[in-house]
């Protein structure tokens, strides 16, 4: 058989988590006339594998959203090839002048940040539909974008490549360094869009996951505006800690990290566990050997005391964990046998931020770093 752990994807907490974001904006737009009239487009981010959740999952997932967002050419394709007949941002935009076929082909929006994205496009032929555009500014982040002062000058080069079929709608994007922490420099980036966005017809994409719960508001600058969640689809925390939810806002987690015990130990006061001898019992002690280590995903770094959930009793790892295995303390738990069940992390146990914060990490990482050999299941 194979080796007992197992990762488990669930659709339907995907789709609850994006309704969630959904409502969140639709709770502010409904409170004032002022935005009546205004559109709000969903862009599920799916960089990354869906995060570590698979990209062919999320399509199922996100199937309500308006729009994706992702990184890789090759997975925009692979989502049209697979149904996905709504907008495609590609987040970063393309990267030779070989991608614009495809774009074209596929009807895919890419990201313009820089001047050479312009002159590729300058120097391609009109076939078929023309390539909608999101400019990227930057407002504060100082990754990708255009000074804000450029504007008018990029605008008149993409105009003219309308006139030329080459470009078709055009809108803009920022994206806030600090959304999560401070709200003095997301108005300052705010502030620098709104300067800007008249000249985009008001097709606007500001927010991220951070901005969209905890400044809804924001995401109602322009008269079509684009939100672009991410992390907080798949129930992770896009604030510093876990502690730090937006009331009325509760998210489902996605993924679920569970293990089978392979070994149980009975330990006398003294001994100790693991590489480097890092716990040492001070009572006598069952202990709990589970098939997950960092060659997993699961982060070596991972404290003493990182919770995890036997046989539904809370626990805590002991010792360090290793490539294959981690060690947790069952002295409290007398029926714990091996093939016991232990959620690492997701539903029925600590949540992927419990953890991550416990190892010094982020709910990002650990996602993003599942490993290749630990099997998914999908639920619906």
């Amino acid at each position: 058989m194979p080796r007992p752990i197992l990762a488990t994807i669930s659709t339907e907490a995907m789709a609850y988590n994006l309704a969630q974001v959904k409502s969140r904006i639709q709770q502010v737009q409904q409170s004032s006339l002022a935005y009546a009239h205004r559109q709000v487009m969903t862009i599920a981010v799916i960089k990354a594998n869906a995060y570590g959740h698979g990209t062919l999952n999320a399509i199922k997932g996100f199937a309500q959203a308006d729009a994706l967002g992702m990184i890789d050419l090759a997975d925009a394709v692979l989502c049209r090839e697979n149904g996905w007949d709504k907008p495609i941002l590609l987040l970063e935009g393309f990267f030779d002048a070989s991608d614009i076929p495809l774009l074209q082909h596929h009807q895919l929006t890419t990201a313009i940040h820089h001047d050479e994205q312009v002159a590729l496009l300058s120097e391609a032929k009109a076939v078929g539909k023309p390539i909608d555009v999101m400019v990227k500014f930057n407002t504060g982040m100082n990754r990708l974008g255009f000074h804000i002062s450029r504007a008018s000058h990029v605008l008149d080069q993409l105009h003219q490549l309308q006139k030329n079929n080459i470009v078709g709608r055009i809108g803009c994007m920022t994206h806030f360094a600090n959304a999560d922490l401070c709200h003095d420099a997301v108005d300052e980036s705010l502030a620098q869009m709104n300067r800007i966005k008249d000249l985009f017809g008001d097709r606007v994409s500001v927010c991220n996951s951070a901005a969209s719960l905890r400044y809804p508001e924001f995401a109602l600058v322009g008269t079509e505006n684009w939100i672009r969640p991410g992390i907080c689809l798949y129930g992770s925390t896009p604030f510093q800690t876990d502690k730090e939810g937006i009331p009325d806002v509760v998210f489902k987690p996605v993924m679920t990290l569970t293990a089978r015990v392979l070994a149980v130990q009975s330990i006398q006061k003294g001994a100790s566990i693991g590489y480097g001898s890092t716990f040492t019992a001070t009572e006598a002690m069952r202990i709990a050997v589970v098939a997950c280590g960092y060659a997993d995903g699961y982060p070596r770094s991972a404290k003493l005391g990182t919770p995890v959930m036997v046989d539904g009793i809370a626990s805590r790892i002991i010792g360090r964990v290793s490539m294959d295995m981690l060690t947790v303390d069952i002295t409290h738990i007398p029926n714990v046998g091996v093939h016991s069940q232990v959620v690492l992390w997701g539903e029925g146990g600590p949540s992927i931020d419990q953890v991550a914060e416990s190892a010094g990490r982020i709910g990002y990482e650990l996602m993003c770093n599942l490993a290749k050999r630990v099997p998914l299941q999908i639920v619906e």
